[in-house]
């Protein structure tokens, strides 16, 4: 073994050329590596030699371009600073979603709505400004004028104005509806015709809400007259008249009620002679409703005949808010008494 071992390496032992072979081959491979290193870094060096070796242009100095002049301010008016130039208003609301015609239309419409239900008070303000013209078209009927709204009974057309705040006096209505069933004493729907309206009926009557002592309203009556009755011919002068009125009806004897005439004159409207009285009363409610309080009003009244029929209209205040608005309105009242 020993004898084979021997002779194996004798063999395959690498000969003086086959090692300098070897080597070579190491050499060559060790610079191609070194080559494939290196050859960006070549490559960037020779480029920039490259460059290096251009010839190179002569640049031109920068000149500065003197500064151009601003252009003028433009004249814009007022209208088209507001809405814009022609076209551009329609431009821009089409591009919201809506036109000038969709906006007129609304604006149309929602002044239709706030003058005809009177929103915000906004139709009463405007008829007020001329409120001689807005009563003569009788637009006071649906909208307070300057204060006042007006009153015209369908069937014996006379008419007058009165607090817009005031309420028909529903007492009042109840009794003439119950007059009107044949029998005034008999309550209709189980409702109670209250004292104060029982006897003569007035035909209409407004006041305060809330206030049930007709110590403040306005009210009118109408009574039947004989043939051949006048003012001046059956009750005598202003005067006499009212205090007839007076001691006979208003403050008889024994009713507790002292009355005081404050004036009595006559007058003509429309062709028709009426009275105009002015009184107070004091004196005690009913004891049965409020013990022994007393009460003080100031009267205001007009009476006049028209045909076969007395007409009394009465503006009640309670003396202690007697002043001069409350005269006031009730002047304006008195004097917007009429038969259409």
């Amino acid at each position: 073994e020993a004898r084979l071992t021997c002779q194996l390496r004798a063999r395959f032992r690498p000969s003086p050329d086959m090692r300098l072979h070897s080597l070579a081959l190491l050499c060559l491979g060790v610079r191609f590596s070194a080559l494939q290193a290196f050859a960006p870094a070549r490559k960037l060096a020779h480029s920039h030699r490259l460059k290096a070796e251009e010839p190179v242009e002569p640049t031109t100095p920068l000149v500065e371009e003197p500064p151009r002049p601003a252009a003028p301010a433009e004249d814009v008016s007022l209208k088209d600073y507001v809405f814009g130039k022609p076209g551009e208003l329609k431009r821009d609301l089409g591009a919201l979603g809506t036109s000038v015609e969709r906006i007129a239309a609304s604006i149309f419409l929602s002044s239709v709505v706030a003058f005809g239900g009177n929103l915000g008070g906004v139709t009463s303000a405007a008829l007020s400004t001329m409120p001689v013209q807005a009563r003569s078209l009788g637009l006071d009927l649906l909208y307070p004028v300057a204060g006042f709204k007006r009153y015209r009974d369908p069937e014996d057309r006379f008419e007058f104005i009165y607090p817009y705040r005031w309420l028909e006096d529903q007492a009042v209505v109840l009794a003439r509806t119950t007059a009107r069933a044949g029998n005034p004493a008999e309550p209709i729907l189980g409702m109670k015709i209250p004292r104060r309206v029982r006897g003569v009926i007035p035909r209409v009557a407004f006041g305060p809400a809330g206030r049930e002592d007709a110590l403040e309203n306005v009210s009118v009556i109408k009574q039947t007259l004989l043939p051949g009755f006048s003012l001046r011919g059956t009750l005598g002068e202003p005067e006499e008249a009212a205090q007839k009125l007076l001691d006979s009806s208003i403050a008889p004897p024994g009713s507790g009620k002292d009355a005081t005439l404050v004036r009595a004159q006559a007058a003509r409207r429309n062709s028709l002679e009426e009275y105009e009285f002015e009184w107070t009363v004091e004196g005690a409610l009913s004891p049965r409703t409020n013990g022994n309080k007393r009460f003080a009003v100031h009267t205001t009244s007009i009476i006049t005949a028209k045909e076969d029929e007395l007409y009394t209209l009465a503006v009640i205040t309670p003396q202690d808010k007697w002043g001069p608005e409350a005269k006031a309105t009730a002047e304006a009242i008195c004097e917007s008494f009429a038969f259409r």
